[in-house]
């Protein structure tokens, strides 16, 4: 049976975790298929916002993201995901266990990200949201290969969620 690894890629406040709740409420992905660096962040740290353990951070991410795909789960990496390297990385995943992999590229202007950085809880420094959507700009169709790509515009993250769990489905039915 088919299962994803779902990369939402952009900058903080673009609504990706917006997007994964959107999927959970439709029933497209399960709750435990949700791996998020941030709440491993919290649990280390008792900060989203705090960067220095991202290296265990990160190796819990990709222990429990390696293990889900090898035993045929869905994965939903609720993170920027606007490192290259890392989404070749991942992809070569993909392929070795067999899961198709979803691209959701949120394009959302620096502007209206800054004015949703405004109104969140935690606050990225201005600095870092403008490095990442520097970065998340860079993000092309030429790097987000061997998978299907979606591309979200400003508030349109239930719409996009709705297609991906279309998708999904779709290729669960086709399965049966």
């Amino acid at each position: 049976m088919t299962h994803f690894l779902i990369l939402p890629i952009g900058a903080p406040g673009a609504g990706k975790s917006t997007l994964r709740q959107a999927l959970l409420d439709l029933d497209a992905i399960a709750p435990e298929a949700v791996v998020s660096p941030d709440d491993y962040r919290v649990i280390l740290t008792g900060s989203k916002g705090d960067q220095r353990s991202n290296n265990q951070v990160f190796q819990i991410v990709d222990q429990i993201t390696y293990t889900r795909l090898d035993h045929g789960l869905d994965v939903y990496l609720d993170a920027t995901n606007v490192d290259p390297e890392r989404l070749r990385h991942l992809r070569t995943w993909t392929k070795t266990f067999g899961a198709e992999i979803i691209y959701v590229k949120f394009d959302i202007p620096h502007a209206i990200l800054v004015e949703r950085n405004e109104r969140r809880d935690h606050r990225v420094p201005p600095d870092i949201l403008e490095r990442y959507w520097a970065k998340s700009c860079d993000v092309n169709d030429k790097i987000m290969t061997g998978g299907r790509v979606f591309h979200v515009t400003v508030d349109k993250e239930r719409s996009v969620a709705a297609l991906i769990g279309n998708h999904i489905i779709t290729r669960w039915l086709e399965e049966q």
